[in-house]
């Protein structure tokens, strides 16, 4: 089996954007959602309507941990624990896009132990940065990050062969304003950095909507009309489980 994880708070559209472009091709995917030591009075945004309409959706794919005060490397391995020995991993950051020949994902984890993935950045249309990461992972007993995030090298380092033409677009530069506004390395409150930022949107918005014009648009509406998942339909009486996504 393969799991997409995820850890993310307040990415919104570019994780709508993320899970319905990586659903068909994995068979459970967890999100480990809340916010971060560095920024914890953040006001949250639609994710949890979006998980909800995601969840409708695909259901019994999704597995939601609701977490608070965790670190990236704590949260990390929250995902890694829900994950069966034996299993695999696909990790996938919220602000993340997976493009290409996904279908191949599960044809290629019946030969190898890992595979690595091909990561760009991407600012505006100008590549900031490529990377090959060991994204699709198998589960290994004991298997733990350490101490980077990022080093996904930390808890395995072998390397058996390239996944194909599978990419992850990162959207570089871009974050929630609520995150950056005491953050002045990620933000300038210049009027150019302000242009920059429509810019950026306006760009995102077109890539995404060439993955799934007819979802995105249902859900970019939606994400603009709808501030709080209260205003979900009262009838569902839905009910949030870590180990299995939503319960009717």
């Amino acid at each position: 089996m393969i799991y997409a994880c995820y850890i993310t708070y307040n990415n919104g559209d570019f994780l709508a954007a993320s899970l319905y472009a990586i659903a068909p091709y994995v068979d459970k995917i967890i999100i480990i959602e809340g916010p971060f030591p560095d920024y914890p009075e953040m006001k949250a945004d639609n994710t949890k309507f979006i998980l909800w309409h995601f969840d409708i959706d695909y259901p019994n794919k999704l597995m939601l941990d609701n977490v608070e005060g965790l670190t990236q490397v704590q949260k990390r391995n929250a995902y890694i624990d829900l994950v069966p020995d034996g299993s695999w991993m696909f990790i996938i950051d919220g602000d993340e896009i997976p493009y290409g020949n996904l279908e191949i994902l599960q044809g290629r984890i019946k030969h190898y132990d890992e595979m690595g993935i091909n990561w760009v950045s991407i600012k505006i249309e100008e590549k900031k940065d490529f990377r090959f990461y060991p994204r699709l992972i198998k589960k290994q007993p004991g298997m733990k990050y350490k101490g980077f995030h990022w080093s996904i090298n930390e808890i395995y380092e072998k390397h058996e062969a390239e996944l194909g033409n599978i990419k992850l677009i990162h959207f570089r530069d871009f974050r929630h304003k609520d995150v950056v506004k005491d953050k002045k390395w990620f933000y300038n409150e210049s009027p150019e950095s302000k242009a920059e930022d429509k810019e950026v949107v306006l760009w995102f918005n077109e890539q995404v909507k060439a993955l799934n014009p007819e979802r995105f648009n249902q859900l970019y509406d939606i994400s603009k009309s709808v501030q709080k998942i209260d205003k979900r339909p009262k009838k569902a009486n839905l009910k949030w489980d870590k180990k299995l996504g939503l319960n009717r």
